[in-house]
């Protein structure tokens, strides 16, 4: 007994030195190659979400009883609004001066500790939100086949958001130069970027024009990137971010 039980330890470790040297893999050298895997997983993992999520919604909503056919493509026309009862449009007025107003009023009266980065972006968001609609309004009624206006809105905004990385590294930034850096990206950009638009296009478009949007626009937003943080990277400047 004794025997087979020193034969099984044996045994044991032999099998976790094996499975440690065979499993255990070599770590990266110093490259760019975990920057490239993380923002290829990223990419593939954020629009994996979105259209699951999309046909998710679409399926649970054919539960509800009450609730009107549902579809998951992009529609031809847009809905009228003018079919909205008069309360509707008040009630829409009302909503946007009014929570432009509590803003400005937790910018000056909201405890310092959280106040400048978040009131920023609530300060930036709307702007942004009304640029990316005027885009869309604008864009995408020029080519069917590719949306103008949202590949623009995602593109300036990822323009935007690689020059305030640049700026957050700027020696001498102060906390409220670097809250307002804050909530240009966080507001200002994720308001005027758009995944979920992005995905209904893509499902609303044929099989090769939706790889081709999506190409472009990833293209598009990699080029920007490369262009902007990669001539900063290259450069040699290595400043720290900027805190709140």
């Amino acid at each position: 007994m004794s025997r087979l039980l020193s034969w099984t330890q044996s045994l044991r470790i032999d099998s976790a030195a094996y499975v440690d040297s065979t499993v255990r893999l070599p770590p990266f050298p110093d490259s760019l190659a975990p920057q490239f895997l993380s923002g290829l997983a990223v990419t593939l993992v954020t629009i994996s979400l979105s259209t699951t999520a999309l046909t998710l919604g679409a399926q649970l909503s054919s539960f509800l009883p009450s609730s009107p056919p549902t579809s998951s493509r992009t529609p031809r026309h847009p809905p009228n609004l003018h079919h909205h009862p008069p309360s509707y449009h008040v009630l829409s007025l009302l909503l946007g001066p009014l929570s432009l107003l509590a803003s400005l009023l937790l910018f000056f009266l909201a405890p310092p500790s959280w106040r400048p980065r978040a009131t920023f972006a609530i300060l930036l968001g709307p702007p942004g939100t009304l640029l990316r609609y005027e885009l869309s309004r604008r864009l995408n009624r020029i080519y069917s086949a590719l949306p103008l206006g949202t590949l623009a809105a995602n593109t300036l905004a990822t323009l935007i958001f690689a020059l305030t990385a640049l700026f957050m590294r700027r020696t001498g930034t102060g906390a409220t130069s670097c809250a307002a850096l804050w909530g240009m990206q966080d507001g200002f950009c994720g308001s005027l970027s758009t995944v979920s638009t992005f995905v209904v296009e893509l499902r609303g478009l044929g099989r090769r024009e939706s790889w081709r949007y999506a190409g472009v626009s990833w293209a598009l937003g990699q080029a920007v990137m490369l262009l902007v943080l990669g001539s900063w990277a290259w450069s040699g400047d290595r400043g720290e971010v900027c805190t709140v």
